[in-house]
């Protein structure tokens, strides 16, 4: 993949949906409830080197290629579609938590 973000932008690839029907409303198998909305899960593929604090001083992204985090519904992102797989590129702000 020939892909780096900028900033502290983080491309992550989103686990994928299995759809449960219940009436009209399809629930991914994958979206938990949080108290704000949906949460999703997905894996690290790259990260930039962090964005620049008021000193010129670097503040590096706290995830690294290859982590699983969890990140919002709602979060701030951009679809990229790289080698055929549908990835999103998001703010390291918008992510919720690294997964262990």
């Amino acid at each position: 993949m020939n892909f780096r973000p900028l900033r502290d932008n983080v491309l992550v690839a989103r686990d994928e949906w299995t759809h449960t029907e219940s009436g009209l409303l399809h629930v991914p198998s994958d979206a938990k409830m949080s108290g704000r909305g949906f949460r999703m899960e997905g894996t690290v593929r790259a990260v930039g080197p962090g964005r620049f604090l008021k000193n010129g001083e670097r503040a590096p992204v706290g995830v690294a290629a290859g982590d699983r985090v969890i990140f919002p519904s709602w979060a701030s992102h951009e679809v990229v579609e790289l080698d055929g797989e549908k990835l999103y590129l998001m703010s390291g702000a918008d992510l919720a938590a690294v997964r262990s």
